[in-house]
């Protein structure tokens, strides 16, 4: 949740929970694209391959 949280540093005590919240509506509603950077980022180099479909 770095990329959240980055969001809020300006806050004493951000909100992590709609941050959460925010990620996972932009997630559905942006099903493929989150799912290839998932695939890009947390698979082994080799299925980096998957960016191109």
């Amino acid at each position: 949740m770095i990329i959240a949280t980055s969001r809020t540093a300006g806050k004493k005590e951000p909100d992590l929970q709609e941050e959460i919240t925010k990620f996972e509506h932009a997630y559905a509603s942006d099903n493929d694209k989150y799912e290839c950077m998932i695939q890009v980022r947390c698979q082994e180099p080799e299925t980096k391959l998957w960016n191109g479909l």
